[in-house]
């Protein structure tokens, strides 16, 4: 989440839909916001930004089967959220699909994050270098098949073909 918060302009505020573990309200929370200082209050406190977005899908399950579902919002308006992503062209619905398979395909892409692997990480900064190079095959060297066989990076026009890792590897960086 403070990788992402530096990342974005700052006027914006995303909005954010998750499943329903709370410690993403507590990360969310933390990184949208300022501390206020009220007239003749000694400390300052915690305000969350007032444009913050945020809702959950939580699912109840009995014996591994999903049996309900709940949309709540934890920050700002369901009818806010709705509108913000119906004109990104998303469903008004908060769906964890998407991320789930994108999670789902750099876990099984990424040798120490893969469950049950004798591929552990020798240090933070390894595991972080594994996860970026991960990031970059997939948005650079694997054809989507959802993008017609383009790759992210050709549909967003950042190149004009699929990389080969011989390319990846030997393109020099600029820094």
């Amino acid at each position: 989440m403070h990788d992402l918060k530096h990342r974005l302009a700052e006027p914006c505020v995303p909005a954010f839909t998750t499943d329903g573990l709370r410690s993403y309200f507590y990360a969310l929370t933390a990184h949208f916001g300022d501390w206020h200082q009220a007239t003749g209050a000694r400390v300052a406190q915690w305000q969350v930004e007032s444009r913050l977005l945020y809702g959950q899908l939580v699912k109840r399950r009995e014996r591994h089967k999903v049996i309900f579902t709940t949309m709540r919002m934890l920050c700002g308006t369901r009818a806010d959220l709705t509108t913000a992503q119906a004109a990104h062209g998303f469903s008004p619905r908060i769906q964890t699909s998407f991320i789930e398979r994108v999670n789902l395909t750099l876990r099984q892409s990424i040798a120490p994050l893969t469950r049950k692997t004798w591929s552990l990480p020798r240090s933070e900064a390894h595991l972080l270098l594994h996860i970026e190079w991960g990031r970059a095959d997939y948005h650079f060297c694997r054809p989507h098949q959802s993008l017609q066989r383009r790759t992210p990076a050709m549909a967003l026009n950042l190149t004009d073909h699929v990389w080969t890792i011989h390319e990846f590897v030997n393109i020099p960086l600029i820094v």
